[in-house]
Order: C-alpha cells, then sequence, then structure tokens
C-alpha cells in the first residue's frame, strides 16, 4: 500500500527537502512508501547532488541542489515526482536499472493514455556532455517523437530508495496525474491519498537550507 500525495506548488528548495524529509522519515520506519507530484514555484533549475554549479554558470532561474544525482533540469512548465520505497517494493524495486525502468513503464502507460505516442528509450544517446538533463537521453527514460519528456534520478541508502524525477510536455498536470492514478489502479496497486504529516513538513523547513544554492554571483 502506498500514500500517495499532491503537494502542488513549491519553492524548489523546499521541494527538494520535502523529499528528502520523506526519505528520512521512511528509513526511520512507520511509514509506508510513498508516491509524491509537485511542481516549482517560482521556476528554478535543480542540480544533481554531484553535479557543481559552475556547468550551471549562465542559468535564467536560480538554483537548487537535489539529494539524487544526474544532471541539471529546468523546472518551470514541468511535473515533477518522487518515489519512496525499499529494495524489495514489488512495484518499483530491485536494482538500480530496474527500478528506472518500472518507474518509467507506469508513466509511460499514463502518458499513452492521454493519446501522446511515447516510448522507453533502450539504449543512451546523444548530448554526453551536456550538463542540462533534458539534452541527453539515457536507458529507461521517456521520449515522444524523438524528443526526452520525462528524466529521472536515484539516491540509494542499503535498501532504501528515492527516486526523483520530471515530466516535462504540454499537458496540463492534473490529467497526467489522473491517468497515473488509473495506471495503478488498472494494475491494482493500491494507495490512499494523503497528505505530508507535521513531522515531514517540519523536517522540510529545517533541512530546506540544506538544498539552497547561492548563484547570485554566477
Amino acid at each position: 500500500m502506498f500514500r500517495f500525495i499532491i503537494t502542488g506548488a513549491e519553492e524548489g528548495a523546499f521541494n527538494m527537502a520535502v523529499d528528502y524529509a520523506i526519505f528520512e522519515k521512511f528509513r526511520a520506519g512507520g511509514l509506508p512508501p510513498t508516491i509524491r507530484f509537485f511542481w516549482f514555484v517560482p521556476p528554478c533549475v535543480s542540480i544533481g547532488r554531484l553535479q557543481s554549479p559552475d556547468t550551471m554558470y549562465n542559468a535564467e532561474y536560480y538554483l537548487v541542489r537535489r539529494p539524487t544525482g544526474g544532471r541539471a533540469v529546468v523546472h518551470k512548465d514541468d511535473l515533477s515526482y518522487s518515489i519512496i520505497c525499499k529494495k524489495d517494493n514489488p512495484v518499483f524495486g530491485g536494482d538500480v536499472f530496474k527500478t528506472y525502468i518500472k518507474s518509467s513503464s507506469l508513466l509511460v502507460e499514463a502518458v499513452r493514455l492521454l493519446g501522446i505516442d511515447a516510448e522507453i528509450v533502450k539504449a543512451k544517446s546523444g548530448c554526453g556532455r551536456s550538463p542540462l538533463c533534458f539534452q541527453s537521453k539515457s536507458k529507461y527514460e521517456i521520449v515522444s517523437n524523438g524528443k526526452k519528456i520525462l528524466g529521472s534520478a536515484q539516491k540509494r541508502e542499503r535498501e532504501f530508495i528515492l527516486l526523483q524525477g520530471s515530466i516535462s510536455f504540454d499537458v496540463a498536470r492534473e490529467k497526467i496525474i489522473d491517468k497515473y492514478k488509473s495506471v495503478l489502479h488498472n494494475k491494482d496497486i493500491e494507495y490512499t491519498v494523503d497528505t505530508l504529516t507535521e513531522q515531514e513538513s517540519a523536517l522540510a523547513r529545517l533541512y530546506t537550507p540544506m538544498f539552497r544554492i547561492d548563484n547570485s554571483q554566477n
């Protein structure tokens, strides 16, 4: 049984801190695995856990750091999501690549329910040196008409997984979320619609400075 949370529009560093807070509380025990959908107001750029801010010196928007890896993502009109679970979770668990393909498979089905031709990338290709996530195509991400529309990255600590992803194409966020719920229902994946706990919210506020980057001098 998953928690399904829609937190809506939040500031970038706080959004990253929320995922980290959920991850920490889940590791401590007592919480079910969680699926969260969210977006960013105002727009920002998130960079991977190990990515240097210097690679985005000319970014149009301010920078925040993700707890996961990967390259920079511009968060403006996209829909972001996170999955927190264990490696033995029957829906999203497994090794790194199994988690990517399982999570992407559900999303590609949701996108196809919207009448959009989409497929999962079978091999890494293109723009290998670009610091931007959506200018490179990695295995198990999603493309539509040759354009990448989904990028994702993971953080793993022992048996615990945090996956973060961003969906970028011209469809209302609410429609994507609705179709994603339909896919979960069709596959008998049980979930309950929930909200952040007070402890998770308090932790997120505490962790927010960890993910904010001062790029005012860039």
